[in-house]
């Protein structure tokens, strides 16, 4: 304690250390702001993203309209809204020939969509999310004017488009919650992982010298124990998981059968934030935070719209353990009683499997 006392009155006479403490200062005081112009660009950015929605919106109308031969003269009530929400003559002109050239429309799939053979069943073409970036950008909802769809952004880009189950503003703000609270949750552990990652003079913030010096104040075990992973698995942090798995559960697993699949999905996240400790070793540690990582990866874009069954990982041990198995695009459920189940995507559900 002498020594550090020591230490810190040296540095308190340095003349850069001073300055740093200024400069720190400064820093705080200007912090309203910043935070006050953060704000207003996130307000900004939220206000393009309706925009762009209402042009997308009203592009598909044209195009409708075009291929039911509705003269281009008569759309010119839609055409100023577009134009209003900052759409182009040159996007109007092509959707209005895309509808009236009296040729099939190529099929684009929505991230995380499927195209199902309407007869079969079987998956003909997916497309997943795109990876997961280390800042991706954050995920929003509008609903459209007429509530029947809920549009998803990732930062300004439309990446997704759902139909709500039952009422539109309850099924977007759980999903916002969801998504927004995984998104702050996995901030956390990939600064968890940044530490695990770098070296701190030899000493090791896990195993034996993790337990150790995790009580003492300024090392990296101890801003581990005492602050990141009471961030992420801390009782708070408990209660958001409950959370966040009750908000699921109100879209995507109604009537669905996927409701055992999202409450084993977030039972495996609390448990592996339940072994968060700086006593296991850094190898073990990191291994933990990839799996609660992954977790939360899932559960926002399961969020943002993309079906569970393409986003859960069937083969991982406890959904096998749980009766599930998962063959190319088709997910099995063998339930205790015996009775066998496979999942229909034009039904969204599982339903009675009678063997090929």
């Amino acid at each position: 304690m002498a020594k550090f006392s020591q230490a810190l009155l040296q540095g308190l006479l340095n003349p850069t250390y001073q300055q740093g403490l200024f400069e720190a200062a400064r820093n705080v005081g200007a912090a309203p702001g910043v935070f006050a112009q953060q704000k207003t660009n996130e307000a900004r950015a939220l206000e393009a993203k309706k925009r762009e929605g209402a042009v997308q919106q009203g592009l598909m109308a044209i195009s409708q309209a075009a291929s039911r031969g509705v003269p281009l003269a008569s759309l010119q009530n839609a055409i100023q809204s577009i134009v209003a929400q900052g759409g182009t003559q040159a996007q109007i002109m092509e959707a209005y020939k895309a509808g009236s050239s009296g040729k099939k429309a190529p099929v684009t799939l929505s991230a995380g969509a499927a195209l199902v053979d309407p007869e079969t069943g079987k998956v003909i073409a997916e497309r997943g999310f795109k990876p997961e970036a280390a800042d991706a950008p954050k995920v929003s909802f509008v609903k459209t004017k007429d509530d029947k769809q809920v549009l998803v952004f990732e930062g300004t880009e439309l990446v997704n488009t759902i139909e709500p189950e039952g009422n539109a503003d309850e099924e977007i703000a759980a999903r916002d919650f969801v998504s927004g609270s995984a998104t702050a949750t996995l901030v956390t552990v990939r600064e968890a992982l940044a530490t695990l990652d770098e070296s701190y003079a030899g000493v090791d913030p896990g195993g034996i010298s993790g337990a150790i010096t995790s009580m003492l104040p300024g090392s990296p075990s101890h801003e581990l124990m005492t602050s990141t992973y009471v961030t992420i698995a801390g009782k708070e942090a408990l209660d958001e998981i409950n959370r966040m798995k009750a908000e699921a559960a109100k879209f995507g697993s109604r009537g669905t059968g996927l409701g055992q699949v999202t409450q084993i999905e977030f039972a495996a996240l609390q448990g592996n934030l339940a072994k968060l400790n700086t006593g296991l070793t850094v190898e073990r540690q990191k291994q933990l935070l990839r799996k609660i990582e992954q977790k939360l990866v899932s559960a926002r874009r399961i969020a943002s719209g993309e079906n569970p069954i393409d986003v859960i990982d069937f083969n991982d041990p406890t959904y096998i353990e749980a009766g599930y198995i998962k063959e190319g695009g088709d997910v099995y459920y063998f339930a205790p009683d015996g009775k066998e189940f496979i999942y229909d995507r034009n039904k969204e559900s599982f339903v009675p499997y009678a063997g090929d």
